[in-house]
């Protein structure tokens, strides 16, 4: 997960925003009105790309069935809205011709568009990480331990955050868990983490938690 840097706090006013390729900024603030916004659409497209590549790969196979053909469009349509709505209109054009194919069930399509597609949505966050000073996730080495009985605390807060939806909590405990340094399998169930909370998906995130708290056990 990117971490945000001086140069992301910096960027308070639609002159400030850095260019980057593929993105029309002017465009962006005719959908989201503040600059503040556009961040934070940015930071979540960047935290969820590489989990939106594969969601869709998942759906992507030699053999398609309408059942995959829809959530392929489903799933590209979402893909669509998120690139357009902070202006990135090339991305956001291949998504589109990709969720026509997906309606028509024209695979040869899809099959030509998917890499070219996945290989743009995955550069543009790279740029967009650079360009907003959103560094890479930190090595654990350098970031201090966390004692377990604080850890499991932070836990319960965030299963009863996210059974009541509490957005602003989870929000809060995400930003907690990430300063503290883990084992590889606590790392691997902290980035499902938080994609799942960002996605408001309760029943996932309560899974990965007890899956957590039961290598403590």
């Amino acid at each position: 997960m990117p971490e945000e840097t001086s140069t992301f706090h910096e960027i308070n006013e639609i002159d400030d925003l850095p260019i980057v390729r593929g993105v029309d900024w002017k465009y962006a603030s005719l959908k989201l009105v503040a600059v503040s916004i556009i961040k934070n659409v940015v930071r979540d497209y960047c935290v969820l790309a590489d989990n939106d590549i594969s969601e869709l790969r998942g759906f992507y196979s030699d053999a398609m069935t309408d059942e995959l053909f829809k959530s392929f469009r489903i799933k590209v349509h979402a893909m669509k809205n998120s690139a357009g709505m902070f202006g990135a209109l090339p991305v956001s054009s291949l998504a589109r011709l990709l969720e026509h194919a997906a309606q028509e069930k024209d695979f040869e399509t899809i099959s030509s568009l998917m890499e070219p597609f996945a290989a743009e949505w995955i550069l543009l966050k790279n740029n967009l990480e650079e360009a907003f000073g959103l560094a890479p996730k930190e090595d654990n080495a350098e970031k201090p331990s966390v004692e377990w009985e604080e850890l499991e605390r932070y836990l319960d807060i965030l299963e009863d955050s996210m059974s009541k939806l509490d957005v602003d909590t989870a929000d809060y405990i995400m930003d907690e868990l990430v300063k503290y340094g883990y084992s590889d399998k606590e790392e691997e169930i902290l980035e499902k983490l938080k994609v799942t909370v960002l996605n408001l998906n309760p029943d996932e995130s309560i899974l990965l938690i007890k899956e957590w708290k039961s290598l403590h056990e």
